[in-house]
């Protein structure tokens, strides 16, 4: 490994090593036993509103390039009254993501998933406005609240279970309802026992595409009303078995 060496300007210090092994322009240690150690603290002050860089980072030349390498520590800190921009020198939040050209990716992986841009979960656009979530592994997707009660699962086969996490249509709802509304007027889906229930807060019809056959049931006033409007034959059976019952 080969040190470096230091030339002085007017106005800073340059630091500079080229050599056919490993190349360190400068080095700082901190390893003292009392206090908090700084292996390298800088100042930026001055009174002018000009634009100050704590450090500015500019690699040249061909192979891989690394602006920042950081290995080793247990929390890295960045404190700012905005926040950090990757690809964008004005984020307006605590993390900005910026694709210079074609679509932005943030993207999530772990030590159970690949590393490569078709692993783990990612949230992009197209380049345009189009906003994408993916789960690229084959594995569920969870929507977790509460500090952990699972609102909803998506399945690799694009099931959605709402209260169960092995869903068995494309929409699964357990132990709960599905409900329709409009406003106060709304219509309850769910299962009671062996029983399937359609609650409504006022009148239930059921009417086929074009208004052919029309399906009316009301008992908001305790009176039990039932319109029926049928093109062709209706008939009305007791129960029993039997022809004509």
């Amino acid at each position: 490994m080969a040190n470096g060496y230091c030339v002085r300007n007017s106005s800073f210090y340059s630091l500079a090593s080229n050599n056919s092994v490993d190349n360190i322009a400068g080095a700082f240690f901190a390893d003292g036993n009392l206090g908090t150690n700084y292996g390298l603290q800088i100042s930026i002050g001055g009174t002018q509103a000009n634009t100050k860089y704590g450090a500015y980072i500019s690699s040249s030349g061909s192979g891989t390039k690394y602006g920042i390498f950081s290995t080793g520590e247990t929390y890295n800190y960045f404190n700012g009254n905005v926040g950090i921009g990757i690809g964008n020198m004005t984020p307006g939040r605590a993390l900005s993501v910026y694709s210079q050209s074609g679509a932005g990716n943030l993207s999530i992986i772990s030590a159970s998933t690949g590393t490569s841009v078709s692993d783990g979960f990612s949230i992009s656009n197209d380049g345009s406005t189009s906003l994408f979530m993916t789960q690229h592994e084959n594995a569920d997707w969870n929507f977790v609240t509460n500090g952990g009660t699972n609102a909803f699962t998506i399945k690799p086969s694009a099931f959605i279970g709402f209260g169960t996490n092995a869903p068995a249509q494309k929409l699964h709802v357990e132990g709960g309802r599905l409900r329709i509304a409009t406003g106060a007027n709304y219509l309850d889906v769910y299962q009671s026992g062996t029983q399937s229930v359609f609650e409504a807060s006022n009148t239930f019809a059921v009417a086929a595409n074009g208004g052919g056959v029309k399906f009316n049931m009301d008992d908001g006033d305790a009176n039990f009303d039932l319109a029926v409007h049928v093109n062709g034959l209706f008939q009305i059976k007791d129960g029993t078995e039997g022809a004509g019952k």
